[in-house]
C-alpha cells in the first residue's frame, strides 16, 4: 500500500512539474481561477495527505530556510489586516499559501526520494519541448500588436523563461553522471531547437539576456571553484566568446525580420519608460515607498492594492518582488526575504562545490530573474527550484554527517 502511494506521489509531482509549462491554459475560461498547474498541485497535496507524517515533517535542518519565509508570510498577513481599506480587504493570497505547502511537501519528498525531484525536473523539460512543439504547429498561438508570440494567454516573458529553463535542465542532465538522465537528455537535445525557435518568436529580451548573464555567472562560479584558475579562465572565456559570436551571426541573419532583435535595439526607449512600461512602474512604486509613512513594516496586500489604484488607476504588479515585498512588509520584510535568498544561493553554491551537481547553481538565476522582473512570489517554478536546492543541501549535510559517523566508528 505504501509503495503504491509513493508511486502515485512521484507521478503527481512529475505531472505538476510538467504542467508548469501550460499553467495559463484555462480550458473552462474561468478568468484565471482555474489552471492545470493549480489543479495538479492540489492533487499532489492530496496524495501527500496519504502520509502527512512523512511529507509534512519539520526537520531542524530546514529551520534556517523556513523561518524567514514563515515570518514574512505572518508579517504580510498582519500588515494586510491592519491596512484594510475602502478599496481592498485582501489579507491572504491563496496561490502563495498553496505554493508554500507544496514547497514544504516537495522538500520532504525529495529528502526521502531524491530521484523523485530529479524526475520532476526532467518532466518539466519534456513539458518545455511539448509546448515548443505545439507552438511550432501554431496550436494555441496568437500574436499581439508587436508581433510577439502569445501561447494560451501566458505571460510572454514568463513563457520564454520557462522554456529557457527547460533547455538548461536538458543541458545539465546531459552532463550528468547518471546514465538514465544522460540518455534521455540526449534525445531531448535533438528536439531542443524547437525551444530556441519558440523563445525567438516570443520576442523576450529577458530570456535572451539571461543566457549571457547565466553564462557569465557560471563562468565566475566555475572559476571560483576550480583549482586550475588559468585553465578555467581560458576555457570559460573561449565558450563565452563562441556564444557571443554565434549570437552576432544570428543578429546579422535576423536583424530585419526578428521581433526580438527589434526589441533589443529599442531597449531603454518608450516601451520601457513610457506609461505601463516596466521602468515606469518601478519608478511609481519606488516613489510611493519613499513618500510613504510606514517604510519599516509596509502596508500589506490591502494597502498595496489601494496605493496601486491611487497611483495607476488599477491593481498593477510592480514586476519586481523586492519592490512588492517593500510595499507589503517594508524594510523588515525585505530583510527576511533577502536572508532567505542568500541562504538558498549559499546552499546552491555548496552543492556545486561538494557534489559537482551543476543543476542547483544553474536553476538559481531563473528564480532570481522571476523575482527581479516578474511575479516571483506566486511563480510556482520559483518555489520548486528553491525546494530542489534546499532538499539537496539537507541531503548533502546528512551524507557528510553519516560519513563522519562511519569514520569515527571505524
Amino acid at each position: 500500500m505504501r509503495l503504491r502511494a509513493r508511486e502515485a506521489q512521484n507521478f503527481l509531482l512529475s505531472s505538476y512539474a510538467f504542467s508548469l509549462n501550460i499553467e495559463n491554459w484555462d480550458p473552462f475560461s474561468t478568468g484565471g481561477l482555474f489552471s492545470i498547474s493549480k489543479l495538479m498541485g492540489i492533487f499532489y497535496l492530496g496524495s501527500i495527505a496519504l502520509s502527512p507524517a512523512i511529507y509534512l515533517a519539520f526537520s531542524t535542518r530546514l529551520i534556517p530556510y523556513l523561518w524567514p519565509k514563515i515570518a514574512l508570510i505572518i508579517l504580510i498577513t498582519i500588515m494586510s489586516a491592519l491596512n484594510i481599506n475602502y478599496y481592498s480587504s485582501k489579507i491572504l493570497d491563496f496561490s502563495i499559501i498553496l505554493n508554500f505547502f507544496i514547497f514544504i511537501a516537495i522538500i520532504n519528498h525529495a529528502i526521502i526520494d531524491r530521484k523523485a525531484i530529479n524526475n520532476a525536473f526532467l518532466y518539466f523539460a519534456v513539458g518545455s519541448i511539448f509546448v515548443s512543439f505545439l507552438i511550432f504547429f501554431d496550436v494555441g498561438v496568437t500574436f499581439n500588436q508587436e508581433g510577439r508570440l502569445v501561447f494560451f494567454d501566458a505571460g510572454i516573458n514568463e513563457l520564454a523563461l520557462k522554456l529557457l529553463c527547460g533547455l538548461f535542465i536538458i543541458f545539465s542532465f546531459f552532463f550528468s553522471k547518471e546514465k538514465k538522465y544522460k540518455n534521455i537528455s540526449l534525445l531531448l537535445l535533438w528536439l531542443s531547437p524547437l525551444i530556441v525557435i519558440a523563445i525567438i518568436s516570443s520576442g523576450s529580451r529577458t530570456a535572451l539576456l539571461l543566457i549571457f548573464a547565466t553564462a557569465i555567472y557560471l563562468f565566475l562560479i566555475n572559476l571560483f571553484k576550480s583549482e586550475r584558475k588559468i585553465l578555467a579562465f581560458m576555457t570559460g572565456s573561449i565558450l563565452i566568446a563562441l556564444l557571443s559570436y554565434g549570437s552576432y551571426i544570428l543578429f546579422v541573419i535576423y536583424q530585419d525580420t526578428s521581433v526580438v532583435i527589434e526589441r533589443l535595439v529599442s531597449t531603454g526607449g518608450a516601451r520601457d519608460f513610457g506609461e505601463g512600461g516596466r521602468f515606469a512602474l518601478w519608478s511609481v512604486f519606488f516613489t510611493s515607498i519613499l513618500e510613504g509613512d510606514n517604510k519599516l513594516m509596509g502596508y500589506g496586500m490591502s494597502g498595496y492594492e489601494l496605493i496601486s489604484f491611487q497611483k495607476i488607476g488599477a491593481i498593477e504588479s510592480p514586476h519586481n518582488v523586492f519592490l512588492e515585498i517593500l510595499l507589503y512588509s517594508g524594510i523588515m520584510g525585505l530583510a527576511l526575504y533577502l536572508l532567505f535568498l542568500y541562504r538558498v544561493f549559499k546552499a546552491a553554491l555548496g552543492i556545486y562545490i561538494n557534489t559537482k551537481n551543476n543543476l542547483a547553481v544553474m536553476l538559481f538565476p531563473f528564480a532570481f530573474i522571476f523575482i527581479f522582473v516578474l511575479q516571483g512570489l506566486s511563480e510556482k517554478l520559483c518555489w520548486i527550484i528553491f525546494a530542489y536546492i534546499i532538499s539537496n543541501k539537507v541531503l548533502l549535510i546528512n551524507s557528510i554527517h553519516t560519513n563522519e559517523k562511519n569514520s569515527y566508528s571505524n
